[in-house]
């Protein structure tokens, strides 16, 4: 630059003061690093404390203030470029900066030092000296001036990026939402196809009622003309009738397809729901409400809270109204031995029965599973060999039938009493059902349900009764003779004999006693949750004294190894 001294540039830059490249330097890094740390701090400490969605939200403050920095920066830097000689004059006396201009006091130097002038020698190191801050501040103010603005640019993109992220992210999470709710949706909407779906079934289904009532006017017609040998009371086998009559009822049975379908919640209400039902209405009554309430915890068939509700469910499995009604026309019609009938094909599987009794009638080797005969009463009825899987006898009343595979339904077969196939009763529900001397002899019942029944004078001799629960059952006089009572469930179990499970872990197979205790029964009617579910003899019977009550109390846990090795193949 021009001074006092030499108007003449120097040649070039020597190689120690060439101007390093953009970006190093110690001032320039130190300047990048408080940049990005005040940065970080004012993107982190928010996100970090305050949450992302909170960032995004206030995405455009921040950008707007990073861009305020930035045009502060520029501004400022442009300042200094445009009038960097006149800063440059009032701090260093220069008003040029160029490199090329050191040389010329260098060269002073040199020579003034060879010719020992001290003087000059002195100035030309101090003009060298005043060029070379300014040198250095113009190239250290020009990389900082470069740098924040670079900083500054790319952390704006950079933050506007994580704001779009972020926003994106809030998006995808409303969107997730939206899908959620729209999947829900469209599972309703699946649901009410698959109803519109069962209904048209049941539509298609009810067209061959007309065929069942040509069927029991048939029926009728033949029973009448069998009736004149004098019966007083008319009780046919379907062996009687006529083989096209049969043939009829077989297509009949099979034609009739189960469906799942919108029931009342009134339907099959026990004896008990429905007093409980009518009882609700006396709320100034709470020891009758109380004994209601403490009887729905042993047997819950259904929530007495929904009952008198509309109902838009469907039904909680398929069933055949049609072929119950094929059952009850055959009772009501005298038919009560249908053996030739299943033996025929005829198919009475998922039928649902609301024929309130049925006496006398038989259903050996019946197709019966998944049959419902919730609340009706069955008095000397023969099951035998029948598929019972998964049928239904919720509180039922169940007397004189037989269950079992002997022929004949004798109470106590003989040894040499050839045994039917074992009736298949696996998982089938008797629960709160009332059963009396029946028999079960040989019955192929895992997993079955007894809970909240009364079983008394029945016998269960070689019944396979894996997993079966009898959870607050009243057992009564029952045998259990070789019976397999593998992984049972006794707990609550209403007894009359002290050694009942001793007398169990004597006579049944599989059978754990160490998983159980007995306890003296309390019968105090307020406390008792069981004592209102006696009839009265049997409640007078224990307050005299000739009757003493236990109660099975589980003391053991379930092993879940050893239930399986319990349960047989």
């Amino acid at each position: 630059m021009a001074d006092s001294h030499s108007n003449s540039p120097a040649t070039g830059d020597t190689p120690s003061t060439r101007a390093r490249p953009l970006g190093q330097g110690p001032l320039a890094n130190a300047i990048i690093v408080v940049v990005i740390f005040v940065l970080g701090v004012a993107v982190g400490f928010p996100v970090a404390t305050l949450g992302a969605g909170l960032f995004a939200e206030n995405a455009t403050a921040v950008l707007s203030g990073l861009l305020a920095v930035l045009m502060v920066v520029i501004i400022a830097g442009g300042s200094i470029i445009l009038f960097r000689d006149r800063i440059w004059k009032a701090l260093f006396n220069r008003s040029k900066v160029e490199a090329v201009r050191l040389a010329k006091p260098l060269g002073d130097i040199a020579r003034y030092a060879a010719e020992n002038n001290v003087q000059e020698a002195t100035l030309a190191a101090r003009d060298f000296g005043e060029l070379a801050v300014a040198r250095y501040s113009w190239i250290a103010t020009r990389r900082w001036i470069v740098s924040a603005t670079s900083t500054l640019v790319v952390a704006i993109a950079a933050i506007a990026g994580a704001a779009l992220l972020f926003q994106q992210n809030v998006l995808l999470r409303d969107q997730s939402v939206l899908l959620a709710e729209q999947n829900n949706r469209i599972d309703d909407q699946t649901a009410l196809m698959q109803a519109q779906i069962q209904l048209g079934e049941a539509q298609r289904s009810t067209s061959i009622v007309p065929e069942i009532l040509a069927i029991g006017a048939a029926i009728g017609a033949e029973t009448a003309a069998l009736s004149i040998d004098g019966r007083a009371t008319p009780a046919f086998s379907a062996s009687e009738l006529s083989e096209s009559l049969r043939a009829r009822i077989v297509a009949a049975s099979n034609s009739a397809r189960p469906y799942r379908h919108v029931p009342s919640p009134l339907t099959g209400l026990s004896d008990l729901e429905i007093v409980s039902l009518a009882m609700r209405r006396r709320t100034d009554l709470p020891s009758i409400a109380a004994d209601y309430e403490r009887w729905q915890a042993i047997q819950p068939p259904r929530s007495l809270a929904e009952l008198g509700m509309p109902s838009d469910q469907l039904t909680d499995r398929e069933v055949s109204p049609e072929r119950g009604q094929l059952i009850s026309l055959l009772y009501n019609s005298g038919i009560v031995d249908t053996e030739l009938l299943s033996s025929a094909g005829a198919d009475f599987s998922f039928a649902e029965l609301r024929q309130p009794l049925l006496v006398g009638m038989s259903f050996r080797y019946a197709a019966l599973r998944f049959i419902d005969f919730s609340t009706v009463e069955i008095r000397n009825v023969d099951f035998a060999g029948a598929a019972l899987d998964q049928a239904r006898f919720r509180s039922a009343y169940i007397v004189d039938s037989h269950f079992d595979g002997i022929v004949g339904g004798a109470d106590r077969p003989p040894a040499n009493v050839d045994l039917l196939p074992g009736t298949g009763m696996i998982g089938a529900d008797f629960s709160g059902a009332f059963i009396d001397r029946s028999t079960f002899v040989s019955v192929r019942a895992f997993a079955a349900n007894f809970d909240g029944a009364f079983i008394g004078n029945s016998d269960f001799s070689g019944a396979a009764l894996g997993a079966a629960t009898f959870r607050g059952a009243i057992l009564f006089n029952n045998i259990f003779d070789h019976a397999d009572l593998a992984s049972v469930d006794l707990s609550g179990v209403i007894v009359f004999d002290p050694n009942f499970l001793v007398m169990l872990e004597a006579t049944a197979e599989s059978f754990v006693a160490d998983r159980y205790a007995i306890e003296p029964l309390p019968l105090d009617r307020e406390d008792n949750v069981h004592a209102f579910r006696f009839d009265d003899a049997m409640l007078e019977a224990l307050d005299n004294g000739v009757l003493e009550g236990f109660i099975v109390v589980e003391v053991g846990e379930f092993d879940t190894e050893y239930v399986a090795n319990e349960i047989p193949d």
